[in-house]
């Protein structure tokens, strides 16, 4: 199972239709799932507990770097345990240099990405003891 986890940022009404957009693809290609979003209430590391839970083995973030690098923080030990995949929609007007170095472009082509399940590990580096990065 899918999930799909929508950076604060994407709350904004400008955001509304491209999500749709989205959502659309993504269903008509089957890899729709569970959303949560981000808000001051909740975090990515409880959103992503409760997903795992509920059987999510693929956690897709939609945002920039930095949602993507603040959820990869927040799952580390959870995917070691339950062999979690992470990926990345990019969207937004943040910094998307994770979502380039990958070869995934912003819209629908990167639904179709994430519909071909293709899974590459990537080496991950450590500052501080608990600060993680790809």
């Amino acid at each position: 199972m899918y999930f799909y986890l929508y950076d604060v940022f994407l709350q904004k009404k400008k955001y509304e239709k491209i999500l749709a957009n989205l959502e659309a693809k993504l269903t008509d290609l089957s890899v729709n799932g569970i959303i949560g979003r981000l808000n001051i209430l909740k975090n990515s590391t409880e959103l992503i507990r409760d997903a795992v839970k509920r059987g999510a083995k693929t956690i897709v973030v939609l945002g920039d770097d930095a949602t993507f690098s603040n959820t990869l923080n927040s799952i580390i030990n959870l995917s070691l345990e339950h062999n979690i995949a992470l990926g990345i929609i990019p969207i937004g007007e943040g910094a998307q240099t994770i979502a380039d170095n990958l070869g995934i472009t912003t819209g629908e082509s990167a639904c179709e990405t994430i519909s071909r399940r293709v899974k590459a590990k990537i080496d991950i580096g450590r500052v501080n003891e608990n600060v993680y990065f790809i």
